[in-house]
């Protein structure tokens, strides 16, 4: 039987980009490291942070706050999964890793120290305004087309982060 993920606080554990429900993840991944070797940002880590297969091997995972998933063009890590534990999806708005949230009492926007409005989280997310935005009063919205893959969490500039994504198949 697959050993669960334990949850470390602050730290936003990600099943890769593709990835099946998390039962059936554990079931299928055999900890080849294709996928962490295929991936051009390097944020799928083997080191047993996302829990261990039916066999007791370390499941990749990804740390948003630390190497968060760029949902690349090539879709790589996706293409090269031998067992079926990464399914390749037709569009990068296919991928549903998990969903932001924002803590809008702990957000900078309108309040840091350069006097600027911070949006690191909307400027640098690599799907663009589908995902994330401003609402009508001016405050950071995580929007439909959010995949999770963890940049703003990455990006953001309060600690612990105001932005964080929540897994899928989480609470």
């Amino acid at each position: 039987m697959a050993k669960p993920v334990q949850p470390v606080a602050g730290i936003t554990v990600l099943r890769p980009p593709g990835a099946v429900e998390a039962g059936r993840f554990a079931q299928l991944c055999s900890s080849c490291g294709l996928c962490a070797e295929a991936c051009p940002a390097q944020c799928i880590r083997m080191d047993g942070v996302g829990g261990v297969n039916e066999m007791g091997q370390p499941l990749p995972a990804i740390v948003a706050r630390v190497s968060p998933c760029v949902v690349c063009d090539e879709l790589a890590c996706m293409k090269v999964c031998p067992t079926g534990a990464l399914v390749l999806v037709e569009s990068k708005m296919d991928i549903h890793m998990g969903a932001a949230r924002v803590e809008l009492s702990t957000c900078l926007r309108g309040v840091d120290a350069s006097g600027e409005d911070c949006m690191l989280c909307v400027t640098d997310c690599p799907l663009g305004d589908g995902a994330i935005g401003l609402d009508e009063r001016g405050n950071i919205e995580v929007r439909g087309g959010c995949t999770g893959c963890g940049v703003c969490e990455r990006v953001c500039p309060t600690e612990p982060a105001s932005i964080r994504v929540l897994p899928t198949g989480a609470g």
